[in-house]
């Protein structure tokens, strides 16, 4: 059977997630992804210089199915108050989803690797900065966002305390503390949207 560049790109990142599933991402090997795919190892290489490299590509196609998968669910909420509410807390659940191969990753003593992810994290602030403006552009529009607060602020403030900001280290964090996080992250967004300070 022949492949054309696409398919057998969609092949070997495949064949990679099941690899890394079976074996954990220190312990798969370029030879694993090759058996997996039933390809030679050349012709691994010859789209991919390396195994951080298959990784990282893997890892930016579940940003894409993430932000996609977000950001219909905020379209098919009513109202800025519920979209606000899915921005904040549905993300998490993808990283407990992924978290445990996410933290050896981001183990890795390969510099050059982890300058990679820093770039693709980046990327992914600079995405979600702006989807957080899109969003409070709503709250605004609806009449529900307080004027006196300063948006630009708010969308930076937001940004930094939550998954891919500067205040969230996932070395730092463990699966027990994440599935407490996620329900704290609700707690967050109510506290956001309404204060807690009683108003008459």
């Amino acid at each position: 059977m022949s492949y054309d560049v696409k398919d057998k790109k969609k092949l070997i990142l495949e064949s990679a997630k099941k690899v890394f599933d079976k074996f954990g991402y220190s312990k798969a090997s370029m030879d694993d992804v090759a058996k997996e795919a039933c390809l030679g190892k050349g012709t691994i290489y010859y789209y991919y210089d390396s195994k951080e490299d298959i990784f990282l590509e893997i890892l930016k196609q579940l940003e894409e199915c993430l932000s996609l998968e977000i950001n219909n669910l905020i379209n098919s909420k009513p109202n800025f108050i519920e979209k606000f509410k899915t921005f904040l807390e549905e993300p998490i659940k993808y990283l407990l989803k992924y978290f445990p191969i996410l933290l050896e990753v981001l183990s890795s003593k390969s510099p050059n690797f982890l300058k990679k992810i820093s770039l693709f994290r980046t990327s992914c602030r600079e995405k979600t900065k702006i989807e957080i403006k899109a969003l409070l552009k709503i709250g605004v529009e609806e009449k529900i966002l307080r004027e006196d607060i300063n948006h630009d602020l708010l969308s930076d403030t937001l940004l930094s305390w939550f998954l891919f900001g500067d205040n969230f280290n996932w070395l730092e964090y463990s699966q027990d503390k994440l599935d407490r996080m996620q329900k704290e992250f609700k707690l967050f967004s109510e506290i956001i949207l309404y204060g807690i300070v009683k108003r008459s």
